[in-house]
């Protein structure tokens, strides 16, 4: 019988201690999960001790702000009600998402200005072979002159050539991204994984030394200026009212939505697009939106090229998350020469019901395809998130219509 209560006893011990064990984890609101210098990622506690949020030894050992490991009777008992720390799997998903389409973006903000610059290039190239033929057709210039301008020009072309290699390899990565965006989420954790292993060292002995914590602030993606850049100030091309209907009518201004140039035209075409367009949202009295293009084409052979855009004609929008959204043309539009602007103009419209509006507004644009009476093109958009500026714009004046 005393045998039963010394068993009894040194059971109540043992759970009460293992209680107080499980109590004496630093966990609290103010827990965060972060990555350190070496790539890791790490759960921070509020008085600055951490674990890894995957410890590579599988013993989740808890470690003070040094870095030095803490013995378990070292641990500080804390009241504080735990908070859960999200899936691991579902935590990098979200991660690799933001990252994949951070690098999306600075990638397309670098094509844009390659764009510019490899058409400076060309003008450049063009202006010193100039040079270079009118010296050599003078016969007063000296071979310093000629040996001047000589070198000159194969600077420019070399200049024009390094920016078009650029270009090429920077449009096969923008390709491979897009690809994996709109794949699934498996794949961009792959990338994820993949990504982080190059920030890794390169010597083991460098891999096993202490890690140091860095404490930073919290990280707010949507803070981030990169995923969420500042928005185009809001301007409008018209407002008044409408010449046919006479109801009101308001256009947001134009922005430039995607543009295109093959790549045997892009010698001739000398840095400009071969097809550019620019589009804008327009709404009337009654709650009425819809979309207006401006295709410009320029080559007079475009009938020939694309034909005409019929009425009731397609506009499927593909979103970055493989999303459909398909607009209907409402108007004929077989299009004219602009005599100014060198090129073949369309202006189709396309209406927004209440339903796909609201699509819209959430929208990230990858790409846009437009059905011609020829055929269907597909086009890279430009600007991602161009439809949730443009309602914006009209959100701010929508008074009345």
């Amino acid at each position: 019988m005393k045998e039963m209560r010394q068993g009894s006893r040194m059971y109540f011990i043992l759970i009460m201690w293992a209680g107080l064990l499980i109590s004496s984890m630093p966990v609290g609101v103010a827990q965060e999960l972060r990555t350190n210098d070496k790539g890791e990622k790490i759960i921070v506690y509020p008085d600055g001790s951490w674990r890894y949020f995957n410890d590579p030894l599988g013993n989740n050992t808890l470690y003070d702000k040094d870095g030095n490991p803490i013995a378990l009777d070292e641990v500080q008992l804390s009241d504080q009600p735990q908070v859960e720390v999200p899936a691991r799997e579902e935590l990098l998903t979200k991660e690799a998402y933001q990252k994949l389409v951070m690098s999306w973006r600075d990638k397309r903000r670098i094509q844009t200005e390659l764009l510019r610059q490899l058409a400076q290039a060309e003008q450049e190239r063009k202006e010193a072979r100039q040079q270079l033929v009118l010296l050599r057709s003078s016969e007063h210039a000296s071979k310093k002159d000629r040996r001047k301008v000589e070198e000159a020009f194969e600077a420019a072309k070399a200049h024009y050539g390094e920016l078009a290699d650029r270009l090429r390899q920077l449009e096969k990565e923008l390709d491979e991204l897009g690809r994996l965006l709109r794949s699934d989420s498996k794949k961009w954790r792959t990338w994820l994984e993949e990504d982080e292993r190059k920030l890794l060292p390169l010597h083991q002995e460098e891999a096993t030394h202490k890690p140091t914590v860095h404490i930073y602030a919290q990280y707010r993606p949507e803070h981030d200026v990169v995923l969420y850049p500042p928005k185009p100030p809001c301007a409008y091309l018209y407002e008044g009212r409408d010449e046919v209907s006479g109801t009101l009518r308001r256009d947001v201004k134009p922005q430039l939505l995607f543009a295109h140039t093959p790549s045997g035209l892009r010698k001739i075409m000398r840095g400009k697009n071969y097809l550019e367009a620019y589009g804008h949202l327009a709404a009337i009295t009654g709650g009425y939106r819809f979309l207006v293009l401006d295709i410009a084409v320029a080559s007079k052979a475009a009938p020939q090229a694309f034909g005409h855009l019929p009425k009731g004609s397609r506009l499927d929008i593909v979103l970055l998350n493989g999303q459909v959204i398909r607009l209907v043309n409402n108007v004929l539009e077989r299009g004219k020469w602009n005599e100014r602007r060198q090129a073949w103009v369309y202006s189709p419209q396309y209406n927004i019901d209440a339903q796909t509006e609201k699509k819209l507004r959430q929208a990230e644009i990858d790409r846009i395809r437009v059905y011609w009476s020829t055929g269907y093109e597909d086009y890279e958009v430009f600007e991602i998130d161009f439809f949730r500026n443009q309602f914006e714009c009209l959100d701010k004046k929508d008074k009345g219509l």
